[in-house]
Formats: structure tokens, sequence, C-alpha cells
């Protein structure tokens, strides 16, 4: 099979990229049209719902994304990110770190070119090119002038149909997941947050009283050390960023709460992640487990808790353990515990298979991908 070497911009429309809007973000409004930032983008290519805000300039509707557009993170420590907008949002406009590039379907299959950025040689590519001296930096041209080797049109559009698949059943069972979370919040607000039904058999208790902390375990690791001991266990750094390592030193079920940095929600709960397995935990989370009521019910009281006011820090946000212990939970009664406790189970349990499932699929499309890139094996004998 023959390749055909190629740079970004020869793929392009214009052949050349575009420096997104300097306009800053307000709160999201569905009038208005949706600003997709660095922070919007997850390190695998996927769009982060959590966070999303608006644009309002008069100027927005000339940075609008159309389908088959890619957009790259021009600067900081996500130098190298990349989005492929797929027409998901309507109405997307992209801001000013990151540059676009409308991919020409005629010279390219552009999703083709969304799993190049996902390849350790587009990575290799990121690490050797960023310029300046203290952050990162990739600018229009430097994207531009990227070499892409391709193989033919007819082979593309195999891979990608291939790949395709596993990316939409990962985000189906990431849509599922987001929906059982929702269910969850809505049983336990129509359970719990009345106030009127906290009687004899009713109380409203300290965390503490109803979970067990276990910071006292946490052990941190520098980089240096990540790097040395790569291995297979999660390592939970800030909440929102996993490594991996040969060692671990919690085993089971536990929650995760923010204890500094990022602690609190755009809506005043705290920042919290469910896990379980072997894993290993630093000291910038605390750790929970339920005693009295399952970790399961604790993580719904919790992400149904305003916790803005225990919030101290001037320049760093922070919850600290004492002030965690004593947020308040409604501790209901055994009949209504009961009740919440075998739906959230069952949920959770639905939750992790879906999660265990994506886990499964992601390493088949990482370790396809390259060897599809390559051409190392057949396209034709692969079925899903």
């Amino acid at each position: 099979m023959e390749f055909k070497e190629y740079t970004l911009s020869q793929l392009s429309k214009d052949n050349k990229g575009t420096y997104g809007i300097g306009a800053p973000a307000v709160e999201f409004n569905k009038n208005l049209y949706t600003y997709l930032r660095i922070t919007d983008i997850n390190e695998d290519g996927t769009l982060n719902y959590n966070n999303l805000k608006s644009v309002d300039d008069e100027n927005a509707d000339k940075y609008l994304l159309e389908q088959g557009d890619i957009v790259f993170a021009r600067t900081g420590n996500s130098t190298g990110k990349s989005y492929y907008y797929d027409g998901e949002i309507c109405n997307l406009v992209y801001a000013g770190f990151l540059i676009k590039f409308s991919l020409d379907d005629k010279k390219v299959n552009p999703k083709y070119i969304k799993y190049y950025t996902m390849t350790r040689e587009y990575k290799n590519w990121v690490k050797e090119i960023q310029t300046g001296s203290t952050r990162g930096n990739i600018n229009e041209k430097m994207y531009g002038n990227m070499k892409i080797k391709l193989p033919p049109r007819e082979y593309q559009d195999k891979m990608v149909n291939l790949l395709d698949k596993i990316d939409k059943k990962i985000k189906l069972n990431n849509q599922t997941n987001d929906n059982l979370f929702n269910l969850g919040d809505a049983l336990y607000k129509e359970l719990y947050e009345n106030k009127d039904k906290i009687t004899n058999d009713w109380k409203i208790c300290k965390l503490i009283d109803v979970a067990e902390n276990y910071d006292a375990k946490r052990k941190p690791m520098s980089s240096r050390e990540r790097e040395e001991h790569q291995g297979k266990y999660p390592y939970y750094g800030a909440t929102s960023i996993i490594d991996y390592v040969e060692d671990y030193i919690f085993d089971g079920t536990y929650l995760l709460m923010g204890e500094d940095g990022t602690v609190v929600t755009d809506d005043n709960k705290p920042v919290l992640q469910y896990i379980w397995g072997k894993n290993w935990v630093n000291n910038h989370a605390h750790i929970l487990r339920g005693t009295k009521i399952s970790t399961e019910h604790l993580m719904f009281c919790l992400r149904n808790t305003n916790v803005r006011d225990i919030i101290t820090g001037a320049v760093q946000p922070k919850i600290n353990q004492e002030n965690m212990n004593n947020i308040k939970i409604i501790f209901g009664n055994k009949e209504t515990n009961q009740i919440f406790e075998k739906t959230i189970n069952s949920l959770m349990k639905h939750y992790k298979n879906n999660i265990e499932e994506n886990k499964r699929l992601t390493n088949l499309r990482d370790t396809l991908l390259p060897k599809l890139m390559n051409r190392e094996i057949n396209l034709d004998n692969i079925k899903l």
C-alpha cells in the first residue's frame, strides 16, 4: 500500500489554520453561542460537558465551527490537545487559545486526522516542536507544516468506520452513566430534601458520624516517582487526573472529595470521584467510605450538598478535614434508607459495568490504532 505525505495545511480548505476569538466566557445561556475553551476538551479529545460556558460577542458568528473542523491547543500545559467537531453541539465557537483547521473532505477523511492526533507519532511531534522557555507553544504555521502520511482514501474510510464504532459505544456508555447519576440525584431529592419529614426516627448528623475518613493513609508521589513506578493501578492526584503506578495503597470502594485547588462545582457542590479496586491516592483529595450508610449513599448526599460556606483559603480554595467532617448529612429512617440504597446500588452496579467496558474498549482502540495506521493488520479480518 502506498502512503503519500502531506502537511496539515495542504489537507485544509484554506491551506491554513485560524486563531479563535479573544472574548471572555460568560455563564451558559441557551440563547448564546456555546464557547469551546481548552479546559472544555478532555485529554482523549472528547468534550467535557460539566462546565460549558457561552460567549457574548458581536463577532462570535465568525468563529463558528463546522462539521469536520479540528482545533488544536496552542499554548500552556495543554499544547497539542485536539478536538474534532462532529456537530454534536450546535453553534460552537472556538476560543483564542485554539487554532482551527477546516479539513477538506475531498483530500482526506477528516476523522482520520482526529485519530492521527491520538497516535504516539503525533504526541512525539508535539514534544519535539514546542517552543517557549516556560510555557509550551505551537503556532498556526507550525501546525500547518505538520507532516502526515496518508494511505489511500478507501483504507482511511474503512479504518475510521471501525474505530468510530468503538468510540460511539464509549460515548453511549458515558451518556448512560450521566443519566444514572441524574436518576440517583432525583431520587435523593425526592426522599431526603423535604425537611418536614425529619421526625424522631430522622435526624441531621455530621458526615463523620456516618463515614470513615482515610486521609491518614494518603501518600503523594513525585512526577519522577510516578515515571519510575508506571504500572497498572490508578494513581489519583488531583481528583480529575489519573496516572498509573505499580503499587497500591487502597483496595475497595471509596469516595474522593477534592481537598485543595478545584474543590467546588459551579453550583457549589463538592468535587467528587467514585473509585473502586486497587489504587493509590495522594494528599489532594479526602478519602471517604460510608459506615452507617453506604459509600454510594454518601456520594449522593454530597452531590446534593452546598459546601460554599466551608471553603477556606484566599489564594487556593481548600476544604479542610475539620470542615468536611462537620458537613450536615440527613439520616433517614431505616425504611427510607433501604429503599434509596437498593435503588442506587443497582444504578452504580450498572455504572461500574459501563466504566469497565469503556476501559476494555479504550484499550482495544488504542491497541488497534498504531497497527492500523501502519497497516500491520488486515482491516477485513477485524469483526466487532
